[in-house]
């Protein structure tokens, strides 16, 4: 049960950033969060990371439902061998589901 929770908790923490972002800034603009170590760019990414594999997303979103039930299948393989790991796979699934998600929905992530 933890593990969907906080599966579910990470995928509305995703949307709702990706929502304020995407209604709060301008394509291109940057905030920085911590000087010169960190920023927050809006960019939208039709590939894969780094923009690898743009245009190729009806097969991105198979890679994307493969990884998230590869991920459901490991945490039933691999039950509560330890609460890291739950988390570990939970922040995957819970990212992947929210990328499948805006890749399905706005066609880039």
């Amino acid at each position: 049960m933890f593990f969907y929770l906080l599966t579910t908790i990470i995928l509305l923490c995703d949307q709702l950033l990706k929502y304020l972002v995407h209604h709060g800034m301008r394509l291109g603009e940057s905030i920085s969060i911590i000087n010169n170590f960190l920023s927050l760019t809006y960019v939208r990414n039709t590939g894969a990371a780094f923009s690898l594999f743009i245009g190729f997303s009806p097969y991105l979103i198979v890679v994307g439902i493969f990884v998230a039930l590869l991920v459901i299948y490991f945490h039933y393989t691999n039950p509560a061998k330890s609460l890291l790991m739950q988390i570990a796979l939970a922040s995957v699934l819970g990212g992947s589901l929210g990328n499948l998600l805006d890749r399905i929905l706005r066609g880039y992530v």
